[in-house]
């Protein structure tokens, strides 16, 4: 016997909002799940042990940012200046890298954004097939 469950998808506005919010909190581990009446949106910090759930998606979002722009401003004493740097600079780097795709699949087809990614990796890291 095995037992699946799908969660319900999110109406369109909610689904693309609740998308920019995973790509803007990237340290962040987003999810959503449902009891089959309600959706509960939830977070947990990758750096911080930190994490809380909300059922409503613009209680969650404003949460979100206060929380992340409070975790900012601590100190973070384990981790070296440099790697707190190189951590900045990776961040930027995906970031604009998920821009990048963003605007390539909204005028290609699905084929041709993985052939330009092909083409990506030949060029950035020497890659080959």
């Amino acid at each position: 016997m095995s037992v699946t469950y799908a969660v319900p998808r999110l109406d369109g506005d909610s689904y693309s909002r609740f998308v920019e919010l995973a790509l803007r909190y990237t340290r962040w581990g987003l999810g959503y799940t449902s009891d089959g009446t309600a959706l509960l949106f939830t977070a947990a910090h990758s750096c911080h042990d930190v994490g809380f759930s909300c059922r409503d998606l613009d209680d969650f979002a404003a949460l979100l940012a206060a929380t992340d722009q409070y975790l900012a401003r601590l100190s973070r004493s384990r981790a070296r200046p440099f790697l707190a740097a190189h951590e900045r600079a990776a961040a930027r780097r995906e970031a604009r890298d998920v821009h990048a795709l963003m605007a390539l699949s909204k005028c290609l087809g699905r084929g041709e954004v993985q052939e330009e990614l092909v083409r990506h990796a030949v060029y950035r890291c020497g890659w080959s097939r």
